[in-house]
């Protein structure tokens, strides 16, 4: 995102009548409306650009040059554009002069823009190999280096999902938030008696380990700190996936901060 604090030499004029002709485009989402240059010169404009912008889904670069000379270009009338482009997620690149950029307008292109980038071609789980709990060296019995804080699973229970739970515990000292597949809470109740269904349940958790493992120390990852594996059957069962213990949930996070939430969930 580009930001100027004065004027741009050579500004191009543009009258109101025009700005406004504009703005009717961009709210019915004229295709050729990918770049939109607003010279802003009173509050109605920004009031206009405002009602369009949540709806528009074709403005991509966006440039708004204000008149700091105007009396009805106030501060109040330009904090109308802020909750207007949050809810906007096709301008990505903006740029503005006459004014000082607020700052969250800046955090909704980079929200915006990071939106837009493709993602990466998806790999298959099996793509990921299952760990080996014979030889990690991060993985430990879990009647002796961990513990349900509290020393009650029940009392030390986080919250839970569709495929298990998690709980407040110690592993190897260090207050984690521990990750457990509900099979491999209640084996029997969940037919792993069965070698290969015991296999499939192992294996999908050793995959997702597998992939924890390989993301540690990035700053924008929950932390792995290892497994504690209990034994059924004469195996080793990844029953506890210990991770760094977060302040609060994602689910709070994104209520809390609502749109504003993108940048700081990806360090922008």
């Amino acid at each position: 995102m580009d930001s100027q604090g004065a004027d741009a030499p050579n500004a191009p004029t543009q009258t109101k009548d025009e700005a406004l002709a504009m703005i009717s485009r961009v709210a019915g989402d004229d295709p050729a409306c990918t770049d939109l240059e607003l010279i802003i010169s009173d509050c109605e404009l920004i009031q206009a650009l405002s009602r369009v912008l949540p709806r528009s889904t074709t403005v991509k670069t966006l440039k708004l040059r204000f008149n700091p000379c105007e009396e009805d270009v106030g501060a109040d009338a330009i904090s109308t554009l802020t909750p207007a482009l949050r809810d906007n997620f096709s301008v990505s690149s903006l740029e503005v002069s006459g004014l000082d950029t607020p700052a969250a307008w800046g955090d909704v292109c980079r929200r915006n823009a990071y939106l837009a980038t493709p993602s990466p071609p998806a790999r298959a789980d099996n793509d990921v190999a299952p760990i080996d709990l014979r030889t990690a060296p991060w993985v430990v019995d879990a009647n002796s280096l961990f513990s349900f804080f509290g020393g009650f699973s029940k009392k030390a229970r986080i919250d839970g999902g569709a495929m298990g739970v998690v709980f407040n515990g110690r592993f190897k000292g260090e207050e984690v938030a521990a990750k457990s597949h509900y099979a491999l809470q209640n084996p029997e109740v969940y037919g792993l008696e069965d070698p290969a269904h015991r296999k499939t349940i192992v294996d999908e958790c050793n995959r997702e380990i597998g992939a924890l493992s390989r993301l540690g120390g990035h700053p924008n990852v929950i932390g792995f700190r290892g497994v504690a594996y209990t034994t059924y059957k004469g195996e080793r069962m990844p029953t506890y996936i210990c991770l760094e213990l977060a302040a609060t949930t994602l689910h709070r996070l994104m209520q809390t901060r609502k749109a504003q939430f993108l940048p700081v969930m990806f360090g922008m």
